[in-house]
């Protein structure tokens, strides 16, 4: 009995330093606590889940609020998405000490590990912020955040696919299969797009629900690059629809691929599906300015043409994005052939158009305000 009794003391005692301990009682030790839901809506569609010592210096649980936004609330939705729900969380400009997770009710449900696009909304436009990564039930979708704003929930209008598709170099495009703009070198094992530009990623291809800011190359010109169709290789690659006059964007990963051999045609074997564009002012279309000068913005706003008044000979522009805002490329004088490097800003503001053109090598720098979209 007085062994009974000696052992459950000495159990008691180590509970009672265990408690001590997780308190951190006397040795200055902290605990770290579970992510716990910190706030939701008032119609519990949206919550946020995360650790209380996350919040800020002198924000307090009790200080948070999440208010639901409609569609209609909310400008519409990026091109090639569905919206699904917004949230404007307060108090606005909180940043947290480590990031917290917006969780969104779904309904009807979403396919379980399926990757969604979550925006922000900033100056009136949605910008690309993170992905929410649908639960095992598919009944609720959770993404990161690290500070407050409004947030966007969007689906992809995906490309509908009925399996992977195989494509053989002697019977090109397949119908209802492979873009045109792609086709298959089975001599050098490498894809080609005479109509299309790609840039190679190294992003898993599930990850992949929106075009990158990066230069996207092609296989024309005197010096084409190179797309090896090697077995795990991803391409993330845009295409433009002349007679729609839009811009989709895809990704697509390899996942086999044979050579010629004799007689026997080289076999490509991969998927892909459309992603969501390039997150950029849109300002595609015909613009007129004050002064009398004229900005073309076409091909999903990739391609500018600029004249500085009626008898101005036409500077072609090309290039690509590194931001919503921002395209970075070269010009060319279609009367002189001269050109250079160029950097345009687009601002778009209550319908109008401001522009700045800062160029090299005899283009000067231009700044266009209070363009008017022609009809």
């Amino acid at each position: 009995m007085q062994h009974v009794t000696r052992l459950f003391s000495i159990l008691c005692a180590l509970a009672l330093l265990a408690l001590l301990a997780g308190c951190g009682g006397g040795g200055g030790g902290s605990t770290i606590l579970p992510p716990t839901t910190l706030k939701s809506s008032g119609d519990n569609s949206i919550s946020l889940v995360g650790a209380a010592s996350a919040l800020p210096a002198g924000v307090t649980v009790a200080d948070l609020v999440l208010t639901p936004k409609a569609a209609a609330d909310v400008p519409g939705a990026p091109a090639g998405a569905a919206f699904v729900a917004a949230v404007e969380c307060g108090p606005a400009g909180t940043v947290f000490s480590s990031p917290v997770n917006l969780v969104f009710t779904l309904n009807p449900a979403r396919a379980p590990g399926e990757k969604l696009p979550v925006f922000l909304l900033s100056g009136g436009l949605w910008t690309a912020a993170s992905t929410a990564t649908v639960a095992a039930d598919g009944l609720t979708a959770t993404a990161p955040i690290t500070h407050f704003s409004t947030y966007g929930l969007f689906v992809t209008e995906q490309t509908a696919l009925a399996g992977d598709k195989i494509f053989r170099f002697d019977l090109g495009v397949i119908e209802d299969g492979l873009p045109a703009e792609i086709m298959y070198n089975d001599t050098h094992q490498e894809l080609v797009l005479p109509h299309a530009a790609a840039f190679a990623v190294q992003q898993a291809y599930d990850d992949i629900t929106q075009a990158p800011f990066v230069a996207y190359d092609d296989s024309n010109g005197a010096n084409p690059p190179t797309f090896p169709a090697t077995a795990g290789k991803v391409y993330v690659f845009r295409s433009y629809d002349f007679g729609t006059a839009t811009t989709r964007y895809y990704k697509l990963q390899v996942l086999s691929a044979t050579a010629h051999d004799n007689q026997t045609y080289g076999v490509v074997t991969f998927k892909y599906e459309q992603i969501l564009p390039l997150s950029i002012v849109a300002a595609s279309g015909e613009w007129d300015f004050d002064n009398g000068a004229h900005l073309s913005v076409m091909m999903g706003g990739v391609v500018l043409d600029y004249t500085a008044g009626a008898d101005a000979p036409v500077i072609a522009i090309e290039g690509y994005y590194t931001d919503a805002n921002t395209l970075v490329g070269t010009w060319a004088n279609t009367a002189t052939q001269a050109g250079g490097d160029v950097t345009v800003t687009l601002t778009l503001s209550d319908g109008q158009l401001d522009a700045t053109l800062v160029g090299t090598n005899g283009l000067d720098s231009v700044t266009l305000t209070n363009g008017t979209k022609q009809q």
